[in-house]
């Protein structure tokens, strides 16, 4: 089987940098190879984070800090959990 060549484009859009802590890289990684053709680890989040907002229902006010992180490992969330009680300087 031969080269691919590079991967198209998603446009003219904005770079973030995102850190991921190895529970939710290891959950994103297992949605991958569940899809039919597995996308990029950039592709997947782009397509998992399109999903979650597309499934919020839209009310009047903010969904608890709580309900955004379903579906996470719990030791990812408990990480988490953790790095926002870190006070700030």
């Amino acid at each position: 089987m031969g080269k691919r060549g590079p991967q198209p484009t998603t446009g003219k859009g904005t770079t973030i940098g995102v850190r991921c802590h190895a529970d939710l890289l290891d959950a994103i990684d297992a949605w991958r190879e569940r899809q039919e053709v597995p996308p990029s680890r950039a592709a997947a989040i782009r397509r998992l984070a399109e999903l979650g907002l597309k499934s919020s229902k839209p009310s009047g006010r903010q969904q608890p800090r709580a309900n955004i992180f379903t579906g996470l490992p719990r030791s990812g969330l408990k990480a988490i959990k953790q790095e926002k009680a870190k006070p700030r300087r």
